[in-house]
């Protein structure tokens, strides 16, 4: 008899303490002159990254490997009654409600760390890099240094975002997709335009298929 009490309040202790050492979700807000890289660098699964509206982050950003399966979404901090629903295309005009990542060379304002996974990317507008060149934003890699299901990104979202090239000048990929379980939605895609070489709004050549 005496040995089941104990048993009940070691479990109930054990359940309290669980319960205690439970982490919540965390919202990360990075304001215009923030460091974003450090915001993604800190984020834990389940948690968002919120960027405020209108202000331009600029650099190469990298998407990091995370333990765990729950989702880190990147977004603007527009409230979502604001912007356009599920099912319907986010517009050029929604730009002014929109954070915006540029690059100021010719790498990609975003890219994948190999093997990095569980990122919604969402409510984002990406300007073209320096010269149009390469990719705007690049989920997986297209290089042989891809050459393992280890090493390749996967469960990455990109929703209802404004990817462009520059008007006169155009960029030459928007986004390169060498990766798995990948989903686009809701998205405008323009300017992915060149002279002289092919240009694609969505190419991918090294994924598992």
């Amino acid at each position: 008899m005496c040995t089941y009490r104990w048993r009940c309040v070691i479990t109930l202790a054990a359940a309290v303490l669980c319960s205690s050492l439970s982490v919540e979700a965390a919202t990360i807000y990075v304001a215009a002159g923030g460091d974003l890289q450090v915001a993604l660098n800190t984020a834990q699964p389940g948690d968002t990254v919120m960027l405020q509206a209108n202000a331009e982050f600029v650099g190469n950003f990298v998407l990091p490997v995370k333990t765990g399966d729950a989702w880190i979404t990147v977004r603007t901090s527009t409230a979502d009654s604001a912007l356009p629903p599920a099912g319907y295309r986010i517009k050029p005009t929604d730009a002014t409600l929109l954070a915006r990542l540029r690059s100021s060379n010719a790498d990609p304002a975003l890219r994948t760390a190999p093997g990095a996974h569980h990122w919604n990317i969402r409510y984002l507008e990406f300007r073209a890099n320096e010269g149009g060149m390469a990719d705007l934003i690049q989920i997986g890699d297209g290089s042989p240094a891809q050459n393992s299901l280890a090493l390749v990104p996967h469960h990455i979202v990109l929703n209802h975002v404004y990817v462009h090239g520059d008007r006169y000048v155009g960029q030459k990929r928007c986004i390169s997709l060498n990766a798995a379980t990948v989903t686009i939605s809701d998205s405008h895609i323009s300017d992915c335009k060149g002279v002289g070489q092919d240009t694609q709004a969505i190419c991918g050549w090294n994924g598992p298929g």
